[in-house]
Order: structure tokens, then C-alpha cells, then sequence
């Protein structure tokens, strides 16, 4: 991959603090019903070929435990202006440590990719945005899952929410109508809607590294990233990182109880990183050409692994390590979205993307869910998961 070494411009501009109206917290229509239909339309239509409405999304709940989810299938029916066909629905597929069972749908039109998050073995929740704008949340407890449960709100169209775990604890984080920051908690039974402020021009994304902390980050109207802490039972003031932020691409972070990093899309196209051990480093360019927003794992104590879609739109690693940041590493593959990434036990990554086939090149790559595992030093070739067929 090439890698461009060109500076990111820090910008410095006043994030705007809004505090407006509360987002509704009543249930609008149900939009999260079980079953139901919706059209699809991919920019692009290539006869028999299925297509996908968004990226995998994967928790880890224990060692032995993995939870794949993904918005429902698209498919060509009628060559290239042919017609589409969706189910928008959530599905769902779980590896025991021994295989993987077969895709199940949980139902649901979802208007956004899924965002699953796990308290422990046995226990997952995911957040969805519905047909009617409102939060809605499906959880899986006691060996079996719940029914649909609509948080409210209104999250602003071509969004998602973001969602962080502790002990006993649930925060999830939504763009309002109003372009403000809304948080809702659970810890024993959901709080209403709170306004955090700011004006955002992305996607929340947000982890807790322990200790009753929360650090939320959000591109802002400059472009730079901002961040919103809770520390000490209280929000504190939003604080600007700087940076350009390349339009329409999402930060990634990871955390752990004695540092925090954050990645973004420089609008060069190269990956930009910071970090904090107790104060916040300033940005540095780890290179390469990005065509997708960046995601992070860590794998072990002082280890970070980020992945990216490059320009040749297959998936690309970087890894920190040993104190030092290494080259990229190709994975291969065709991704046709952002990759997902999880490590669920010291020393092991899995890693998954969605493919349509490379059909620029005209390779025979299957179309569907792919996914390759990092154990024992070492990457598994590509393991297909398929497709969930239409609903």
C-alpha cells in the first residue's frame, strides 16, 4: 500500500454547544416489529450477485463465545436495472468455541448497522435505529432472546448509536435531530434522555475503560474530534483533539485502564493516531490510503491492531506493538464495507468483512461474510460464513 506522509492540518475552531429541546422519549409507530419488508437501493446492480445493506458488527461475550450480527440481504432479481429486494431485518449468527451455528433472524427494520455490546457470557444487547427514528434495543439473557423494546428518541437520519459496557451498566449514545450528542442509561432500569450538547457530523463512538469513565468522541463542525468524558459521576466540558476529519468516516478508539487511543481518516486518506497515558499526545500519520472509516482491537497489555479497506478495497492491518507502530500488513479479501474486529481473549483477533466479489478484477471471491482469526502468532486463511438469505 502506499503510504502518503503528508501533514494533517489541526484545526482549532470552537466546537458549538447546543442544549435544545429533548429528543422524544415516547415510542413512535413500532417500527421493530418482527418480520416486515423494505426496498433497497445499491448504487450498482450486477445479475444474481447479492448485495448488503451495511457491515458486520461482532461481540465477544467470553473466550469460547462469538456473536455476529448483520443487517439483512439485498439481491439482484432482474439484471443490471434490475429490481432489489430486502428484509432490513436483524440477523444473527454464533460461534460455541466449536463451530458456527446457522444465521437466525431476530426479526425487526432496521434503518442503521447493528451495534452489539456484551456484559459477560450468556448476555448481549444490540441497539438498532428503527423505521420510526426512535432507539431500539434486543437482548439476549438466560439462554434465550427478548422481544424488541423501544428506547425513543429521535436519531438523526444516516446515523448510529454507539454504546459502551461496564459492571452492571449500560450507556448508549445517539445523534438528536437537533445534531446534539443524547445519552440514555441503564444501571438497573433505562434513565430518560439527557442533551450532552454539541453539534456532531458523525456517528457517536465511545468506550469506557473502567472506573465509572466514559470518553465519547464525535467528528465536530470544524472537522476536528471532539471528546465528552464522565469522570467523577459528572460530564465534563467537550474538549477538541484537532485534526481533519475526512468527511463521512467515523473515529475508532480503543481503551484500557491505563491508555486510550484514537484513529481517524485524515482528509490525505492516511490513518492519524493519538493517545493518552495521562495527557493526549498529539497526532501523528500512521500512512496508507483509507477507503473505509478505521476500527481497533487490543488484543493484550500494550498491543493495539487497527484495520482499514484500502484502495485495492481489500483489508489492511497496522499494529502497535513492543512500543512501536510496525507496517501495514495485507489480509486480502473484497470488502464492500467496513471491517468489524474483536479480540475475546488475550493473544486472538477475529476479523470480519462483507464481500461482494471481486468483480472489477473478476475473481471468484464468494459473496458474504468472511472471516479470519488471529491465534497462535498467527492469521487463518479466509472462513466463509454466507449470506442470511432473503427474509
Amino acid at each position: 500500500m502506499k503510504h502518503k506522509r503528508s501533514l494533517i492540518s489541526i484545526a482549532m475552531v470552537t466546537l458549538v454547544l447546543v442544549s435544545l429541546c429533548a429528543v422524544c422519549a415516547s415510542p413512535l409507530s413500532v417500527s421493530a416489529a418482527q418480520g416486515g419488508s423494505a426496498n433497497a437501493q445499491p448504487s450498482a446492480a450486477i445479475t444474481g450477485v447479492p448485495y448488503f445493506t451495511g457491515a458486520p458488527a461482532v461481540c465477544a461475550p467470553s473466550a469460547n463465545s462469538l456473536d455476529l450480527f448483520v443487517k439483512g440481504t439485498s439481491i439482484t432479481t432482474g439484471g443490471e436495472a434490475g429490481t432489489f429486494s430486502a428484509d432490513a431485518a436483524l440477523w444473527w449468527r454464533h460461534w460455541d468455541g466449536a463451530g458456527w451455528y446457522g444465521w437466525t433472524s431476530l426479526g425487526g427494520i432496521l434503518t442503521s448497522d447493528p451495534v452489539p455490546v456484551s456484559q459477560g457470557a450468556g448476555k448481549v444487547d444490540v441497539f438498532v435505529r428503527g423505521t420510526d427514528g426512535a432507539l431500539w434495543q434486543k437482548e439476549y439473557n438466560n439462554n434465550a432472546w427478548g422481544g424488541w423494546t423501544s428506547l425513543g428518541g429521535i436519531i438523526y437520519p444516516g446515523t448510529g448509536p454507539a454504546v459502551s459496557s461496564s459492571a452492571g451498566r449500560l450507556d448508549v449514545f445517539v445523534e438528536g435531530t437537533d445534531g446534539a450528542l443524547w445519552h440514555k442509561s441503564f444501571n438497573g432500569a433505562w434513565s430518560g434522555w439527557e442533551s450532552l450538547g454539541g453539534i456532531l457530523t458523525s456517528s457517536p463512538v465511545a468506550t469506557s475503560p473502567g472506573n465509572g469513565v466514559i470518553d465519547v468522541f464525535v467528528s465536530g463542525t470544524d472537522a476536528a474530534l471532539w471528546q465528552k468524558e464522565y469522570s467523577n459521576n459528572v460530564w465534563q466540558p467537550w474538549t477538541s483533539l484537532g485534526g481533519i476529519i475526512y468527511p463521512g468516516t467515523e473515529p475508532a478508539v480503543s481503551s484500557s485502564a491505563s491508555r486510550l487511543d484514537v484513529f481517524v481518516e485524515g482528509t490525505d486518506g492516511a490513518l492519524w493516531h493519538q493517545g493518552n497515558s495521562g495527557a493526549w499526545s498529539g497526532w501523528e500519520s500512521l500512512g496508507g490510503i483509507l477507503t473505509s472509516s478505521p476500527v481497533a482491537t487490543s488484543p493484550g497489555n500494550g498491543v493495539i491492531d487497527v484495520f482499514v479497506r484500502g484502495t485495492d478495497a481489500g483489508l489492511w492491518q497496522v499494529e502497535y506493538n513492543n512500543n512501536a507502530w510496525g507496517g501495514w500488513t495485507s489480509l486480502g479479501e473484497y470488502l464492500t464495507s467496513s471491517p468489524a474486529a474483536t479480540s475475546r481473549s488475550s493473544g486472538t483477533i477475529d476479523v470480519f468483512v462483507s464481500s461482494g466479489g471481486n468483480f472489477l478484477l473478476q475473481q471468484a471471491v464468494a459473496a458474504g461474510v468472511w472471516q479470519r482469526e488471529y491465534s497462535n502468532n498467527g492469521w487463518s486463511s479466509w472462513i466463509p460464513l454466507g449470506w442470511p438469505p432473503i427474509g
